[in-house]
Protein backbone atom coordinates (compact mmCIF):
# COMPACT_ATOMS: atom_id res chain seq x y z
CA UNK A 1 0.00 0.00 0.00
CA UNK A 2 2.66 2.76 0.83
CA UNK A 3 3.99 1.77 -2.89
CA UNK A 4 0.93 2.71 -4.80
CA UNK A 5 3.05 4.76 -7.70
CA UNK A 6 5.70 1.74 -7.87
CA UNK A 7 2.53 -0.49 -8.13
CA UNK A 8 1.37 1.59 -11.04
CA UNK A 9 4.17 2.07 -12.98
CA UNK A 10 4.96 -1.88 -13.21
CA UNK A 11 1.24 -2.15 -14.15
CA UNK A 12 1.68 0.67 -17.23
CA UNK A 13 5.03 -1.05 -18.37
CA UNK A 14 3.91 -4.98 -17.58
CA UNK A 15 0.47 -5.44 -18.16
CA UNK A 16 0.24 -8.69 -17.27
CA UNK A 17 1.43 -8.84 -13.93
CA UNK A 18 -0.93 -9.22 -11.29
CA UNK A 19 -0.54 -7.10 -7.86
CA UNK A 20 -2.71 -8.28 -5.36
CA UNK A 21 -3.43 -6.01 -2.88
CA UNK A 22 -2.10 -6.05 0.64
CA UNK A 23 -3.30 -5.07 4.17
CA UNK A 24 -1.96 -2.82 5.74
CA UNK A 25 -2.99 -2.33 9.10
CA UNK A 26 -0.25 -1.93 11.43
CA UNK A 27 -2.03 -2.36 14.58
CA UNK A 28 -3.76 -5.52 13.28
CA UNK A 29 -0.32 -6.81 12.09
CA UNK A 30 1.25 -6.27 15.41
CA UNK A 31 -1.62 -8.33 17.49
CA UNK A 32 -1.18 -11.32 14.64
CA UNK A 33 2.45 -11.17 15.43
CA UNK A 34 1.72 -11.48 19.08
CA UNK A 35 -0.96 -13.72 18.85
CA UNK A 36 1.13 -16.26 17.36
CA UNK A 37 4.08 -15.87 19.73
CA UNK A 38 1.84 -16.30 22.68
CA UNK A 39 0.53 -19.42 21.25
CA UNK A 40 4.00 -20.28 20.30
CA UNK A 41 3.26 -21.06 16.86
CA UNK A 42 6.14 -18.43 15.68
CA UNK A 43 9.82 -18.31 16.91
CA UNK A 44 12.68 -16.46 15.93
CA UNK A 45 15.94 -17.93 14.84
CA UNK A 46 19.01 -17.11 16.71
CA UNK A 47 20.33 -16.12 13.51
CA UNK A 48 17.84 -13.82 12.72
CA UNK A 49 20.33 -10.93 14.97
CA UNK A 50 18.62 -7.73 13.14
CA UNK A 51 15.30 -9.06 13.85
CA UNK A 52 16.03 -9.32 17.34
CA UNK A 53 18.09 -6.60 17.81
CA UNK A 54 14.49 -4.52 16.32
CA UNK A 55 12.24 -6.00 19.39
CA UNK A 56 14.57 -4.65 21.46
CA UNK A 57 13.90 -1.29 20.63
CA UNK A 58 10.30 -1.43 20.12
CA UNK A 59 8.28 1.14 21.00
CA UNK A 60 5.23 3.08 21.06
CA UNK A 61 5.16 6.83 20.93
CA UNK A 62 4.97 8.44 24.39
CA UNK A 63 2.89 11.48 23.76
CA UNK A 64 0.23 9.35 21.73
CA UNK A 65 -0.45 6.76 23.86
CA UNK A 66 -0.99 9.04 27.23
CA UNK A 67 -3.89 10.33 24.63
CA UNK A 68 -4.82 6.82 24.31
CA UNK A 69 -3.45 6.10 21.02
CA UNK A 70 -1.13 3.07 20.14
CA UNK A 71 1.71 3.61 17.46
CA UNK A 72 5.12 2.73 17.24
CA UNK A 73 7.58 4.60 16.79
CA UNK A 74 8.77 4.27 12.99
CA UNK A 75 12.29 3.58 13.53
CA UNK A 76 14.56 0.71 12.77
CA UNK A 77 12.26 -0.90 12.17
CA UNK A 78 12.30 -2.44 8.78
CA UNK A 79 12.47 -6.80 10.43
CA UNK A 80 10.21 -5.96 11.99
CA UNK A 81 7.64 -4.55 9.11
CA UNK A 82 8.68 -7.69 6.99
CA UNK A 83 7.81 -10.41 9.87
CA UNK A 84 4.46 -8.18 10.28
CA UNK A 85 3.73 -8.13 6.56
CA UNK A 86 4.97 -11.60 6.45
CA UNK A 87 2.18 -12.64 9.19
CA UNK A 88 -0.41 -10.55 7.23
CA UNK A 89 -0.03 -12.01 3.91
CA UNK A 90 0.01 -15.76 4.78
CA UNK A 91 -2.29 -15.18 7.68
CA UNK A 92 -5.32 -16.84 6.22
CA UNK A 93 -3.20 -20.49 6.20
CA UNK A 94 -1.17 -19.25 9.53
CA UNK A 95 -4.79 -18.66 10.97
CA UNK A 96 -5.46 -22.65 10.64
CA UNK A 97 -3.01 -23.74 13.42
CA UNK A 98 -4.70 -21.58 15.93
CA UNK A 99 -7.98 -23.62 16.72
CA UNK A 100 -8.49 -21.03 19.36
CA UNK A 101 -9.07 -18.61 16.65
CA UNK A 102 -11.59 -20.67 14.40
CA UNK A 103 -14.90 -18.72 14.82
CA UNK A 104 -13.46 -15.77 15.82
CA UNK A 105 -12.53 -11.99 13.70
CA UNK A 106 -9.13 -12.66 14.71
Amino acid sequence: PSAKGLAEEIKRVCPDVNIPNAENDVALGISRVQKLMSYRRHYLSPKQKHLIGERYQYEYDKDKLDKGIEEPIKLNDHCSDAERYLVMGVWKYIRQLLPHLIGEKD
